[in-house]
């Protein structure tokens, strides 16, 4: 096995390698981090963040063309939620907020072409703590925390118009604190904006009861909102044998017709990612093994690509280049273009 690949015991090997190699210089990470990380990428570029030990900051790392290097930016005390897109001149450029103690997250703009940071000044009708923020061309969105009890909104920029919509269900109070209700991951395709939205039903689902002594069940969903109208339902959790079939998180764009997102299927430890054409509505999935759990997967649009898993026996977390194989999934999805 190449150097650069991802072993972790109990995980099928077959999935490590893919015989279709990527254009110009090999990408090789493999790395133990201390948490789950966020990553991205688009034309050609792809991002991350990586813990600085001595100065105990997140650093936003990214890699072209087999070359790995650190942004000059200032480091943030959790990882970045980075995203990559094309910027108001087509360019790629890096998305993401950095948050301080005691004050808002404000989202900056790190330009490839130019080497330089900018932050993104909001409008009055739309300023508040942001996070997963992300780009297409003139459009920018983000998701806005909203008051206490109430779900958050995606704010969605183009030009000088500016929109507000809930992505997903409002659902039910977390009774543990264990996890966020709303967006999970944002990303344009286009103008087509796309969410995985967490949620715990207010009904009665997966045989489960809000109002028992068990609680609810988190459910998830993938969404896509064209602009108007309510966003659609492309992909939900679902129950199996009175639980829920899996969870939907991680969704990418990595070209303009082409996203990628993760499911997790927790009631058979399976797990696996999916690639997705907008314009065919043809998927394609790369089956992972039972001992590992993915986080975070995304493509540069031009044959490399970093995933981020957990391992389900040591805990352990690792980032790694090593491409996935993808086979061709009998299910199809409606076409969104």
């Amino acid at each position: 096995m190449r150097a650069g690949a991802l072993v972790v015991p109990g995980v099928v090997a077959t999935w490590l390698l893919c015989p279709t190699a990527a254009p110009g210089n090999t990408l090789h990470i493999d790395k133990a981090l201390p948490q789950p990380v966020i990553v991205a990428g688009y034309g050609g570029y792809l991002g991350w963040s990586e813990f600085d030990r001595k100065h105990r900051r997140y650093r936003l790392m990214s890699a072209y063309d087999g070359r790995v290097s650190r942004l000059s930016v200032r480091g943030s005390n959790a990882p970045f939620d980075v995203n990559i897109g094309p910027g108001s001149d087509g360019k790629p450029v890096a998305v993401y907020t950095r948050c301080q103690r005691r004050q808002r997250c404000r989202i900056y703009e790190y330009s490839f072409a130019l080497h330089r940071e900018k932050r993104i000044r909001l409008p009055q009708n739309a300023v508040g703590s942001a996070r997963l923020p992300t780009v297409w061309r003139s459009r920018l969105a983000y998701q806005l925390d909203g008051p206490a009890g109430r779900p958050p909104k995606a704010v969605i920029l183009a030009g000088t118009s500016v929109s507000k919509v809930q992505m997903g269900p409002a659902g039910a109070f977390d009774p543990y604190d264990d996890g966020p209700v709303g967006s999970t991951s944002l990303a344009f395709a286009g103008s087509i904006l796309l969410s995985t939205w967490h949620y715990w039903p207010t009904t009665q689902a997966c045989g489960f009861d809000p109002g028992s002594a068990s609680g609810p069940q988190q459910d998830s969903q993938l969404s896509a909102y064209r602009g108007q109208g309510d966003p659609r339902v492309l992909l939900h959790g679902g129950c199996v044998e009175d639980r829920p079939t899996f969870e939907i998180d991680g969704v990418r764009a990595s070209r303009f017709d082409r996203i990628t997102f993760i499911q997790v299927t927790t009631a058979a430890r399976s797990f696996r990612v999916s690639r997705w054409n907008l314009a065919s509505g043809a998927r394609q999935v790369a089956v992972l093994g039972s001992g590992l759990r993915p986080d975070a997967y995304a493509e540069d649009g031009r044959g490399h690509s970093l995933l981020v898993g957990s391992s389900l026996d040591t805990g352990m977390t690792r980032l790694t280049s090593a491409p996935l194989h993808f086979v061709t999934d009998s299910q199809r999805t409606p076409a969104l273009r």
